[in-house]
């Protein structure tokens, strides 16, 4: 078994890839600011909602077993694939 990434779909569906980047990023700066400022402060409450986004491979593992068993389409894996691959350039950045 092996994983297989549509470029076409990628190209063809870069709005989705751009929402899904803002809503997985979103939600993970914004649970742990609104759970840990008070106890990490501001900075450090983000800076964990940013190392939440590095477990890369972990990530296509998971992501993977949909698209496998036929729940999710190639179309949709791809744009998941692209996101996370999007998401690592802002977590060396910090």
């Amino acid at each position: 078994m092996s994983a297989r990434v549509s470029l076409s779909a990628v190209l063809v569906s870069p709005l989705l890839i751009l929402c899904l980047w803002v809503v997985a990023k979103g939600a993970k700066l914004a649970s742990s600011y609104f759970l840990f400022r008070k106890l990490l402060g501001t900075k450090y409450s983000l800076l964990m909602g940013l190392g939440l986004s590095v477990r890369f491979s972990t990530s296509l593992v998971i992501q993977f077993i949909p698209v496998s068993n036929g729940l999710i389409s190639l179309a949709l894996y791809s744009a998941l694939v692209a996101t996370a691959i999007l998401m690592k350039p802002v977590i060396i950045f910090f």
